[in-house]
Protein backbone atom coordinates (compact mmCIF):
# COMPACT_ATOMS: atom_id res chain seq x y z
CA UNK A 1 0.00 0.00 0.00
CA UNK A 2 1.48 3.40 -0.95
CA UNK A 3 1.96 6.10 1.64
CA UNK A 4 0.15 9.42 1.61
CA UNK A 5 3.20 11.38 0.47
CA UNK A 6 3.50 9.10 -2.59
CA UNK A 7 0.01 10.01 -3.80
CA UNK A 8 -0.49 13.66 -2.82
CA UNK A 9 0.90 16.46 -0.65
CA UNK A 10 -0.80 19.80 0.23
CA UNK A 11 2.04 22.00 -0.99
CA UNK A 12 0.11 25.30 -0.93
CA UNK A 13 -0.78 25.21 2.78
CA UNK A 14 2.57 23.78 3.81
CA UNK A 15 4.38 26.50 1.88
CA UNK A 16 2.35 29.19 3.67
CA UNK A 17 3.04 27.64 7.09
CA UNK A 18 6.75 27.19 6.33
CA UNK A 19 7.08 30.80 5.19
CA UNK A 20 5.36 32.03 8.36
CA UNK A 21 7.75 29.98 10.52
CA UNK A 22 10.84 31.21 8.68
CA UNK A 23 9.77 34.84 8.92
CA UNK A 24 9.35 34.46 12.70
CA UNK A 25 13.11 35.03 13.06
CA UNK A 26 14.34 34.69 16.63
CA UNK A 27 10.93 33.52 17.84
CA UNK A 28 11.29 30.22 15.99
CA UNK A 29 11.01 27.27 18.34
CA UNK A 30 14.47 25.80 17.74
CA UNK A 31 16.44 29.04 17.44
CA UNK A 32 16.95 29.28 21.21
CA UNK A 33 18.11 25.66 21.40
CA UNK A 34 20.74 25.86 18.69
CA UNK A 35 21.29 26.73 15.06
CA UNK A 36 21.82 24.52 12.08
CA UNK A 37 21.91 26.28 8.74
CA UNK A 38 20.45 23.34 6.86
CA UNK A 39 17.45 22.98 9.18
CA UNK A 40 14.05 22.71 7.55
CA UNK A 41 10.87 24.28 8.98
CA UNK A 42 9.37 22.17 11.75
CA UNK A 43 5.96 22.08 10.11
CA UNK A 44 7.52 20.71 6.92
CA UNK A 45 9.48 18.04 8.81
CA UNK A 46 6.35 17.03 10.72
CA UNK A 47 4.33 16.84 7.50
CA UNK A 48 6.99 14.72 5.78
CA UNK A 49 7.15 12.22 8.66
CA UNK A 50 3.37 11.90 8.91
CA UNK A 51 3.06 11.63 5.13
CA UNK A 52 5.59 8.78 5.00
CA UNK A 53 3.93 6.61 7.66
CA UNK A 54 0.30 7.45 6.89
CA UNK A 55 -1.19 4.95 4.40
CA UNK A 56 -3.14 6.14 1.38
CA UNK A 57 -6.64 4.80 0.90
CA UNK A 58 -9.01 4.72 -2.05
CA UNK A 59 -10.61 7.99 -0.88
CA UNK A 60 -8.02 10.65 -1.69
CA UNK A 61 -10.21 13.51 -0.49
CA UNK A 62 -10.73 11.92 2.92
CA UNK A 63 -7.00 11.20 3.17
CA UNK A 64 -6.24 14.87 2.59
CA UNK A 65 -8.78 16.02 5.17
CA UNK A 66 -7.38 13.63 7.79
CA UNK A 67 -3.82 14.66 6.99
CA UNK A 68 -4.69 18.34 7.47
CA UNK A 69 -6.50 17.52 10.71
CA UNK A 70 -3.37 15.83 12.07
CA UNK A 71 -1.34 18.96 11.36
CA UNK A 72 -4.14 21.32 12.58
CA UNK A 73 -4.16 22.88 9.12
CA UNK A 74 -7.82 22.16 8.36
CA UNK A 75 -10.59 24.73 8.85
CA UNK A 76 -11.33 23.63 12.43
CA UNK A 77 -7.64 23.43 13.28
CA UNK A 78 -6.83 26.92 12.03
CA UNK A 79 -9.88 28.31 13.86
CA UNK A 80 -8.65 26.67 17.08
CA UNK A 81 -5.21 28.24 16.51
CA UNK A 82 -6.71 31.66 15.81
CA UNK A 83 -6.07 34.32 18.43
CA UNK A 84 -9.11 35.05 20.65
CA UNK A 85 -9.29 38.75 19.76
CA UNK A 86 -9.43 37.90 16.06
CA UNK A 87 -12.12 35.30 16.72
CA UNK A 88 -14.26 37.91 18.43
CA UNK A 89 -13.65 40.44 15.67
CA UNK A 90 -14.20 38.27 12.57
CA UNK A 91 -16.33 35.39 13.73
CA UNK A 92 -16.10 31.90 12.27
CA UNK A 93 -17.77 32.75 8.94
CA UNK A 94 -15.56 35.78 8.33
CA UNK A 95 -12.44 33.85 9.32
CA UNK A 96 -13.20 30.92 6.98
CA UNK A 97 -13.81 33.36 4.11
CA UNK A 98 -10.18 34.55 4.25
CA UNK A 99 -7.52 32.94 2.02
CA UNK A 100 -5.37 30.48 3.91
CA UNK A 101 -2.32 32.76 3.85
CA UNK A 102 -4.28 35.56 5.51
CA UNK A 103 -5.91 33.19 7.98
CA UNK A 104 -2.67 31.90 9.46
CA UNK A 105 -1.41 35.46 9.93
CA UNK A 106 -3.85 35.57 12.88
CA UNK A 107 -2.99 32.08 14.17
CA UNK A 108 -0.41 30.44 16.38
CA UNK A 109 2.06 28.23 14.53
CA UNK A 110 1.26 24.48 14.55
CA UNK A 111 4.20 23.59 16.80
CA UNK A 112 2.95 26.00 19.46
CA UNK A 113 -0.41 24.28 20.02
CA UNK A 114 -1.26 21.00 21.73
CA UNK A 115 -2.50 19.37 18.53
CA UNK A 116 -5.85 18.26 17.12
CA UNK A 117 -8.96 18.49 19.25
CA UNK A 118 -10.61 15.45 20.83
CA UNK A 119 -13.29 15.42 18.12
CA UNK A 120 -10.59 15.53 15.45
CA UNK A 121 -8.82 12.55 17.02
CA UNK A 122 -12.02 10.54 16.80
CA UNK A 123 -12.15 11.10 13.04
CA UNK A 124 -8.41 10.51 12.62
CA UNK A 125 -8.44 7.21 14.51
CA UNK A 126 -11.58 6.04 12.70
CA UNK A 127 -9.97 6.64 9.31
CA UNK A 128 -6.53 5.21 10.15
CA UNK A 129 -7.69 2.42 12.49
CA UNK A 130 -5.49 3.72 15.31
CA UNK A 131 -6.04 4.55 18.98
CA UNK A 132 -3.76 7.57 19.32
CA UNK A 133 -4.40 10.59 21.51
CA UNK A 134 -1.44 12.74 20.40
CA UNK A 135 0.92 13.08 17.46
CA UNK A 136 3.90 11.06 18.82
CA UNK A 137 1.60 8.16 19.64
CA UNK A 138 0.05 8.27 16.17
CA UNK A 139 3.46 8.26 14.46
CA UNK A 140 4.58 5.35 16.64
CA UNK A 141 1.50 3.26 15.83
CA UNK A 142 1.70 3.96 12.11
CA UNK A 143 5.45 3.39 12.11
CA UNK A 144 5.06 -0.02 13.75
CA UNK A 145 2.52 -0.91 11.09
CA UNK A 146 4.89 0.12 8.30
CA UNK A 147 8.22 -1.18 9.64
CA UNK A 148 7.03 -3.99 11.88
CA UNK A 149 8.70 -2.57 14.99
CA UNK A 150 9.42 0.70 16.70
CA UNK A 151 11.95 2.77 14.77
CA UNK A 152 14.57 4.89 16.52
CA UNK A 153 14.78 8.48 15.34
CA UNK A 154 18.57 8.64 15.74
CA UNK A 155 21.48 6.87 17.36
CA UNK A 156 24.66 8.02 18.96
CA UNK A 157 27.48 8.95 16.63
CA UNK A 158 30.87 7.63 17.72
CA UNK A 159 34.33 8.09 16.23
CA UNK A 160 35.46 5.17 14.14
CA UNK A 161 38.70 4.97 16.15
CA UNK A 162 37.22 5.39 19.63
CA UNK A 163 37.11 1.68 20.41
CA UNK A 164 33.75 1.99 22.20
CA UNK A 165 31.21 1.06 19.55
CA UNK A 166 31.49 -2.67 20.17
CA UNK A 167 30.91 -3.51 16.50
CA UNK A 168 34.08 -5.61 16.15
CA UNK A 169 37.88 -5.55 16.23
CA UNK A 170 37.98 -3.12 13.32
CA UNK A 171 36.49 -0.47 15.59
CA UNK A 172 39.35 -0.86 18.09
CA UNK A 173 42.22 -0.11 15.76
CA UNK A 174 44.75 2.39 17.16
CA UNK A 175 44.45 6.03 16.23
CA UNK A 176 46.54 6.78 13.11
CA UNK A 177 49.44 9.20 13.38
CA UNK A 178 48.65 12.86 12.75
CA UNK A 179 48.95 14.05 9.21
CA UNK A 180 51.78 16.55 8.72
CA UNK A 181 51.82 16.76 4.94
CA UNK A 182 51.13 20.32 3.75
CA UNK A 183 47.87 20.63 1.88
CA UNK A 184 47.65 23.08 -1.05
CA UNK A 185 43.93 23.49 -0.39
CA UNK A 186 44.20 25.01 3.06
CA UNK A 187 46.07 28.01 4.45
CA UNK A 188 46.42 29.54 7.87
CA UNK A 189 47.11 33.12 8.88
CA UNK A 190 50.40 33.91 10.58
CA UNK A 191 50.65 36.70 13.21
CA UNK A 192 51.53 39.19 10.44
CA UNK A 193 48.37 38.01 8.64
CA UNK A 194 50.18 36.59 5.65
CA UNK A 195 48.80 33.32 4.34
CA UNK A 196 51.13 30.40 4.94
CA UNK A 197 50.72 26.74 3.98
CA UNK A 198 48.69 24.82 6.48
CA UNK A 199 48.35 21.19 7.35
CA UNK A 200 45.07 19.97 5.95
CA UNK A 201 43.55 16.53 5.58
CA UNK A 202 45.59 15.40 2.58
CA UNK A 203 46.30 12.09 4.32
CA UNK A 204 42.59 11.24 4.36
CA UNK A 205 39.91 11.29 7.05
CA UNK A 206 40.78 10.01 10.49
CA UNK A 207 37.20 9.38 11.65
CA UNK A 208 34.18 7.72 10.19
CA UNK A 209 30.73 8.56 11.53
CA UNK A 210 28.23 5.73 11.74
CA UNK A 211 24.46 6.19 11.91
CA UNK A 212 22.35 3.11 12.41
CA UNK A 213 18.62 2.51 12.20
CA UNK A 214 17.00 -0.05 14.44
CA UNK A 215 15.42 -0.50 17.84
CA UNK A 216 15.80 2.36 20.27
CA UNK A 217 19.10 1.98 22.18
CA UNK A 218 19.26 2.01 25.96
CA UNK A 219 21.09 5.20 27.00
Amino acid sequence: MPSFIETQFPIARLSAESYKERKAGASQTLTGLGKWWGRKPLVLVRAAIVGMVMPASADAQQDREVFLKILTMDDDGTWARCKPQVQRKLGRAGFDALPYGERIAHCERPENVAGPSDDAWVEINAHLATTAADLPELVEQLGQRVFGHRRAAAHRLRPRWSGHSGAGPADRRPRPPPCRRPSPHRTTLSPNRRPTPGFGRACGPRFRIWARMGPRPDF
